[in-house]
């Protein structure tokens, strides 16, 4: 059970969404333990659904909406 949950609405976020990895660090430094990150696209058109199934593939606990 995740105990904490981050939620990230975005739209065309492509260029921006790689500040996610530096949020992941983040939590990690901070030693945050049961936690899921949520990326909720509103319909983007731009290519921030690759970029974040990019980041998805290192980081599993990340759910893609």
């Amino acid at each position: 059970m995740n105990n904490i949950s981050f939620l990230f609405p975005v739209y065309n976020e492509e260029k921006r969404i790689k500040n996610l990895k530096n949020f992941i660090l983040w939590i990690k430094k901070k030693k945050i333990k049961n936690y899921e990150i949520i990326v909720v696209s509103n319909g983007s058109t731009d290519n921030t659904q690759q970029e974040v199934k990019k980041i998805k593939k290192k980081y599993k606990y990340i759910k893609y909406f």
